[in-house]
């Protein structure tokens, strides 16, 4: 179903990977393409996967200026655009997850439904309370100065926490949604193979090697 791919392209986005975000939604892009050959939940991700890509090209665009010193919009429009790209984060996620939960509900899974429920409020929370926390070191607020450290480290804990949700909500997407009647047909179809298509290939193999 693509979920594979969709685990790691998560990885890759704000919070987690070194790499650029473009890297995520491509992952992710791929994914959610796959899956929607099988279903139309994922039609809005889709869309929202290459405005990520455009986004996230246009964020990479602006870090290697400002490391070159070339300043394109002064220190308040990075701060600006930086606040604009968490709330596209969330609306991203919250896309993605509204999905999760209505091809849990149509698969028979509540409790996956309701984990993706769940972690749409708690991310949007996360990811909001980082934002702020950050903003607050950027303006240089009187009343944290004492506290900058702390204060950066829990808005990276709370970024972090966002990613990990993410990647266990999707991951459980891979462990328990399959198409029906063949579990292994979306393999035999994609003639692109994710790291997990090999690691369950591997799995396989040992188990017929202990039954010899």
């Amino acid at each position: 179903m693509g979920f594979g791919w969709m685990f790691i392209g998560v990885l890759f986005l704000e919070g987690v990977a070194f790499f650029p975000d473009v890297i995520g939604y491509l992952l992710i892009l791929l994914g959610v393409k796959n899956a929607s050959k099988h279903c139309e939940f994922f039609k809005n991700t889709e869309k929202m996967c290459y405005v990520g890509i455009v986004v996230s090209l246009f964020k990479l665009f602006y870090k290697l200026m400002d490391r070159m010193n070339i300043g394109l919009f002064g220190e308040i429009g990075g701060i600006v655009f930086g606040a604009l790209y968490i709330a596209f984060t969330i609306a991203f996620y919250i896309v993605l997850f509204s999905a999760v939960s209505k091809i849990a509900d149509f698969t028979g899974l509540p409790k996956l439904k309701s984990t993706a429920l769940a972690d749409m409020l708690l991310v949007t929370l996360f990811l909001s309370v980082s934002e702020i926390l950050n903003l607050l070191i950027s303006f240089s607020v009187s009343a944290i100065e004492a506290y900058s450290s702390l204060v950066a480290g829990t808005a990276l804990l709370l970024s972090l926490l966002s990613t990990l949700l993410s990647a266990i909500l999707v991951f459980q997407c891979y462990m328990r949604i399959c198409l029906e009647g063949d579990e292994d047909m979306e393999k035999r179809k994609n003639n692109i193979k994710s790291p997990f298509d090999f690691y369950e290939k591997g799995k396989k193999s040992g188990k017929n090697k202990k039954k010899r």
